[in-house]
């Protein structure tokens, strides 16, 4: 067997990496390819590569890091591609789910690559998520343009049988990964219809772990588990899965025909040692409970801006709007209602967030503010004071992107001294706005939130204020009681850090 996509130069495999190529090896797998992810692994790889006679490699840029791709990653993938020990140009590709590097530099940078991988005869390994149309569309106008042949593998195949038809005639191929155990795979009649001589397998290490490890670290001896799943989807045996994917590697990689030879010839040794290996899996599954773990069930990276515990300040204008209430006789005909808004004073506070989910925030925050339009306006009276104590909830949108949208409800404590008279009700907030998230290395994540948050009161206040007696010179005053509602809106601003710890 070979494995021909596996990110075994990754730090995950840093303390065990040999134990691991020993383990593929005695389950019977000839070759690892390595793909390139980013300029700042492409050393490291060379080196883990370049450490064992089983490694192959493909260099390229992902397309979560066409940020970083210049004339220095460029010309470094290219002195390596007559290297013996480089395969492929990868992984390259679209990723339209993670917006680490936009859609338009993503676009670019992987037609770029595809020119070069056209020019050095060489095939792509290439990356797929959410950008079916796009790929399709790049890979055929770069086809199109004359000169030597373009082909490759779309891995970790999961789209449509339309897609694979397009792919197909694209003379491309595609290689399953662990996905194709999972329970709640769409992707039987995928491996079905794709013929014989069109698809190969890969583990994704550590990524995509198959059953029955699944949530644990993924590694190339697993993808015997692969095949037995494809063996048993089309209904072929496995030695005969195996032999296929083989070829099919050799053909579009070119590699050794003497490895297939050794395949062929170790095929019953292979059979038992798989059968073998999956029965200790089994028994291993009874003993100790898998945890599904998002991280290894995800391909590369997870949400590039997870959040834990965080804390922050933030502050804006608020604006109160006042329903008055004044009795003027008996019964309900009796009550005149009287509407104001009363803004242009500023709110500050502090707050402290929590985030179990990706996509959602659970917020403490208290804030404060002073009004001293009426103490200005009469002599005697003590500025008003508005205070509030909420907890919130937060809901995210699109957790994974650059900038995420979100709703919130929660519940508000709210605490005003109004001309020296204190009182405490409840009420709720909404609160609606957007997040930008700026990461440092080793510093953690920074949340620039803008937002416009609604704190209704429950219920009526008792209060009193001065109002001018008419037609009195010097004037004179008189305090009115009455009940009034309020309602706060309250845009604000947020500047949020999450340590990274």
């Amino acid at each position: 067997m070979i494995d021909t996509h596996a990110h075994i130069d990754g730090n995950e495999f840093d303390d065990d990496r040999e134990l691991i190529i020993d383990r593929a090896k005695k389950i019977g797998i000839t070759n690892i390819i390595i793909p390139a992810i980013e300029p700042n692994r492409f050393e490291k790889l060379w080196k883990v590569v370049n450490s064992d006679y089983m490694l192959y490699c493909g260099y390229g840029v992902h397309p979560n890091s066409a940020n970083e791709y210049n004339d220095i990653a460029e010309k470094y993938i290219i002195s390596k591609l007559n290297e013996k020990k480089v395969v492929a140009v990868g992984e390259i590709g679209l990723d339209y789910y993670y917006d680490y590097s936009s859609k338009e530099t993503q676009r670019k940078v992987f037609e770029q690559q595809l020119n070069i991988a056209k020019q050095y005869l060489k095939p792509v390994i290439v990356h797929n998520r959410e950008s079916d149309k796009d790929i399709l569309d790049l890979i055929e106008s770069v086809q199109k343009n004359g000169g030597n042949e373009l082909t490759g593998v779309l891995h970790c195949f999961s789209s449509d049988i339309s897609i694979l038809k397009k792919a197909l005639d694209l003379n491309f191929y595609v290689s399953f990964t662990g996905n194709i155990t999972f329970k709640n795979s769409k992707l039987d009649e995928i491996v079905k219809y794709v013929p014989n001589d069109k698809f190969m397998i890969e583990t994704d290490s550590p990524y995509i772990t198959p059953v029955p490890f699944r949530g644990k670290r993924n590694e190339p001896s697993y993808v015997s588990y692969i095949a037995e799943k494809i063996s048993e989807i089309k209904n072929i045996e496995i030695k005969e899965i195996i032999n296929m994917t083989t070829k099919n590697t050799l053909n579009l990689f070119k590699l050794s025909l003497i490895l297939l030879c050794f395949n062929l010839v170790n095929f019953s040794n292979l059979e038992a040692q798989i059968k073998t290996n999956n029965q200790n899996a089994q028994i291993q599954t009874t003993e100790e409970e898998v945890l599904e773990d998002e991280y290894y069930d995800e391909e590369e990276v997870v949400n590039p801006y997870k959040r834990k515990l965080g804390f922050g300040f933030f502050g804006g204008p608020n604006t109160i709007v006042v329903t008055e209430y004044y009795k003027q006789g008996e019964g309900p005909d009796g009550v005149t209602e009287l509407n104001k808004s009363n803004e242009g004073f500023i709110f500050y506070g502090g707050s402290l967030q929590y985030s179990p989910f990706d996509f959602l925030i659970l917020e403490s925050s208290y804030y404060t503010s002073k009004d001293n339009k009426l103490a200005l306006q009469f002599p005697g009276r003590e500025a008003d004071y508005y205070n509030g104590f909420e907890i919130s909830s937060l809901w995210i949108a699109n957790p994974t992107k650059r900038i995420n949208f979100f709703g919130g409800v929660g519940g508000t404590l709210l605490m005003n001294n109004l001309n020296n008279e204190k009182s405490t009700a409840f009420g709720l907030n909404f609160s609606i706005g957007f997040i930008g998230n700026i990461k440092f290395d080793n510093v953690g994540l920074f949340n620039i939130v803008a937002q416009w948050r609604l704190n209704p009161r429950f219920g009526r206040q008792e209060q009193s204020f001065p109002q001018a007696v008419p037609n009195t010179n010097p004037a004179q005053f008189k305090t009115v009681e009455l009940e009034a509602s309020q309602f706060f809106s309250m845009p604000r601003f947020s500047l949020i850090w999450y340590p990274e710890f």
